[in-house]
């Protein structure tokens, strides 16, 4: 998914989709650089996550390209 905003509705779609999905193995997240992504946001979306899963979240902090996974 890119161009996230880090907005209810969207960090909702991920959690569906997650339980929609089982056999999902990987899932990437890209958020719009413009936007500021709280340490919050990031840490319920890696929750979401079940063991079985890869999550990849990437997003600007300071200009930088950074990526959180589980």
């Amino acid at each position: 998914m890119s161009m996230l905003k880090g907005a209810e509705f969207e960090i909702c779609f991920v959690k569906r989709l997650l339980k929609w999905a089982p056999v999902l193995k990987t899932i990437t997240l890209n958020f719009d650089p413009s936007v500021t992504v709280s340490e919050e946001v990031c840490e319920e979306l890696l929750s979401l996550a079940s063991p079985g899963i890869c999550m990849e979240i990437y997003l600007r902090r300071d200009g930088a390209k950074i990526m959180g996974d589980q």
